[in-house]
């Protein structure tokens, strides 16, 4: 049903309220009071009556009800200027804004509407940092850090991001973790304090899974005082380069322990990520099928459709796909479609840029790699395809500074062994052939590395003069893909000059790679 009042449009199916094209934040549980005043337009509404029903089952906190109905106000009052929630004393509340009713799909069949489910994306809240003492300076870099990073985690996608307005209800008053985050509607919250000590600051940040009071991360950070503006978006930009791979981390181990049919659409993305991280042929097998399933509970979830792209990208790489064509057309369809669903969607516009590398697309890709980062700062994947990239086309300084970037963002990230190849195929363009074969032994050391990263540490020995190690690495090389060639390694690897192609390739030969290949 859509109710329509002032200049506002209120869709119950897709859980919007629109200012004309403007979608307005709402936090959960505002959303629904408003919903529920309006189909209730007619009659007063007891304060009882809202806190059963928006929240069922709960302990509330004294003045929740009150938080929410101002919120409510202010955003209403902001959108359309006008009073549209009129007070009873000591009865209730009731809405006095004229509705017009429009015949759509009721709340209960739009999610059978291709594109109005929207994904079970979980919440999260940053709550007022605290900061002990009178010390004027030190509120001011406290709330400053909240705001920047709810904004900076807004930029994730990945997230509903609790509106600060509706956080810095709890500011000024004591309050209870899991009350806190039931009123905002939120799963997880983001927790820090301040604290200055003469010339010395330091900001200590927690993320916490409120149902189970889990600390999913913590971390503290020291700063000398001299540019607080830098300080600040410092400390900003490693908090939020930090809780994306842990919240996504802790995500995806939920998702795996969950009975595979009581998953949703975030539930089996989250899942379907798990085993794709495992990168052998049985989890890229089993992980296709669940970003599908996301895909059919909701057709305009980007990441899920991004998802099955690196499917088709992994499959083509790996050379698990029995048409090797076929896998890379798929994975640069699944990731058009990606794009589709959500032009400002990060994933989107790295799958599509792993799809254009395959074919051999480098500039397109770069294109799309740094769309992804100016969507997210701090997308580590994103600068580890552009430290890749920019490798394959013959620029291997650029992408060393891209792979640093990378790992200071995401020191713990599933890829890492895929960023350390990349750093030594950097070094062996620059001829370092000791760096690139510390890099590519870190590479190699990691469980969920491939045969290409093999590869380069094949190459890497022999230019450090190591032939007889070389060649028992390429007798591992062979025990995992016993048709490997140079050839092989060319087609996943489109460097744009020969030369550089043969910084691999050659080595790869004198140890006793064959030439061509040997596929059917």
């Amino acid at each position: 049903m859509i109710y329509r009042f002032e200049n506002l449009r209120l869709d119950a199916g897709r859980r919007e309220l629109r200012a004309g094209d403007k979608l307005l934040s709402l936090q959960p549980r505002v959303f629904d009071l408003i919903l529920y005043l309006v189909r209730n337009r007619d009659r007063v509404v007891g304060k009882e009556e809202l806190l059963d029903r928006l929240w069922p089952d709960v302990v509330v906190v004294e003045g929740a009800l009150q938080r929410a109905i101002s919120l409510a106000r202010s955003c209403l009052r902001e959108a359309c200027d006008k009073d549209c929630i009129r007070t009873h004393a000591r009865k209730g509340y009731r809405f006095v804004a004229e509705v017009v009713e429009q015949d759509e799909p009721a709340e209960e069949d739009a999610a059978e509407i291709p594109g109005a489910r929207v994904p079970a994306k979980p919440a999260i809240a940053v709550l007022p940092f605290t900061s002990p003492g009178d010390d004027a300076e030190q509120v001011v870099i406290a709330e400053g850090l909240a705001e920047d990073i709810s904004a900076g985690l807004s930029r994730l996608r990945c997230l509903i991001v609790i509106s600060r307005a509706s956080s810095l209800l709890y500011r000024d008053a004591p309050y209870d973790l899991s009350a806190a985050a039931g009123e905002l509607g939120a799963r997880y919250v983001v927790t820090g304090s301040v604290r200055r000590a003469g010339d010395r600051l330091r900001v200590h940040v927690e993320l916490i899974d409120c149902p189970s009071r889990a600390q999913i991360w913590a971390q503290s950070f020291d700063r000398e005082i001299d540019n607080l503006f830098q300080i600040q978006d410092e400390i900003t930009a490693a908090v939020v380069a930090e809780i994306e791979p842990e919240f996504s981390q802790f995500e995806r181990e939920q998702a795996r322990i969950r009975p595979p049919d009581n998953l949703d659409a975030w539930g089996a993305y989250q899942r379907g990520l798990w085993h794709l991280y495992q990168f052998t042929r049985a989890d890229v097998v089993a992980a296709l099928p669940l970003f599908e399933q996301a895909i059919s509970l909701d057709s305009q979830f980007a990441p899920a459709h991004a998802g099955a792209s690196f499917c088709h990208f992994s499959n083509a790489y790996l050379e698990y796909a029995e048409n090797w064509q076929r896998a890379v057309e798929q994975a640069r369809f699944t990731a058009e479609r990606s794009v589709a669903a959500d032009s400002r969607c990060p994933a989107a516009h790295w799958s599509m840029g792993r799809a254009q590398l395959l074919q051999g697309e480098l500039d397109a890709a770069l294109d799309d790699f740094e769309i992804s980062i100016e969507l997210n700062p701090n997308y580590a994947h994103a600068y580890y395809m552009l430290g890749w990239v920019n490798v394959l086309a013959g620029n291997p300084d650029a992408g060393l500074e891209h792979i640093d970037t990378a790992e200071r963002l995401s020191p713990r990230d599933p890829l890492l062994f895929a960023f350390r190849m990349v750093r030594a195929m950097a070094y062996l363009l620059l001829r370092q052939y000791p760096r690139a074969l510390e890099f590519s032994g870190l590479a190699v050391r990691q469980p969920n590395s491939h045969q290409h990263t093999l590869a380069v540490h094949v190459a890497a020995l022999v230019g450090c003069g190591r032939l007889d190690k070389a060649r028992g690495e390429v007798a591992k090389l062979l025990e995992i893909d016993p048709h490997y060639s140079c050839a092989d390694y060319a087609r996943v690897m489109p460097y744009r000059s020969r030369d550089d192609l043969a910084s691999v390739t050659a080595p790869l030969q004198q140890a006793g790679v064959a030439l061509d290949s040997k596929r059917d």
